[in-house]
């Protein structure tokens, strides 16, 4: 069976979050890519950083970095 892997924006994260069904998605999908700058604007406010953290902790996320990044962060 061939991998699925979804690529994910900022609506249905923050949507799943609120009902607290992220995990859903972990189970649907072979592998999420999420883009460094969807987990920012996904943690822009203070409730959603619950939905942050159960993403990140899925097993099935990849979050892609972007290279600009990269070089800020080193």
């Amino acid at each position: 069976m061939a991998l699925n892997r979804w690529v994910v924006n900022a609506l249905p994260l923050i949507l799943l979050g609120k009902v607290k069904h992220i995990p859903l998605l972990g189970i649907l999908a072979g592998e999420l890519a999420v883009a460094e700058a969807v987990i920012r604007e996904v943690g822009a406010k203070a409730d959603r950083e619950c939905t942050v953290q159960t993403l990140t902790a899925l097993e099935s996320a990849v979050i892609v970095w972007t290279t600009k990044s990269r070089r800020q962060t080193s």
